[in-house]
């Protein structure tokens, strides 16, 4: 896919970015049911978010967003989202504390003959080190 940004928001303390393209998303399934396609593409539309604000001198808050949206024929539709709260600890050491939703907008049957969940959910805790 292709795209274009644009800063909504560029300030010292706060940044807010929005995108939007074109793209062709082509998905291959491990397991389907008899009769069905292991491979299936569509073109798509890519939208997507960012927004970053200074909490205070050492807290972050960063929520990132992006969808892929397809025609009926393919699996539709897949977003994923993640809200961070970013800890700084010393001058070169973060903790990161984030929570992740991931969403498949029609999951295929496999061919046991469930259904996965569409939606996925992690919280993740995460140290980082600038070089």
């Amino acid at each position: 896919g292709a795209g274009i940004g644009y800063d909504i928001i560029h300030t010292q303390r706060t940044e807010w970015e929005v995108s939007i393209g074109p793209a062709y998303q082509k998905s291959r399934f491990i397991s389907v049911q008899p009769g069905q396609d292991q491979t299936v593409g569509s073109p798509a539309i890519i939208l997507g978010t960012r927004f970053d604000i200074e909490l205070s001198k050492h807290i972050d808050f960063i929520l990132e967003y992006r969808g892929n949206f397809t025609s009926g024929n393919a699996v539709e539709s897949s977003q994923h989202t993640v809200a961070t709260l970013e800890f700084e600890i010393h001058k070169r050491l973060t903790l990161d504390l984030s929570f992740t939703w991931d969403r498949t907008g029609n999951p295929r049957q496999e061919s046991n003959g469930t259904t996965p969940h569409p939606d996925d959910l992690r919280l993740t805790l995460g140290l980082g080190v600038d070089f």
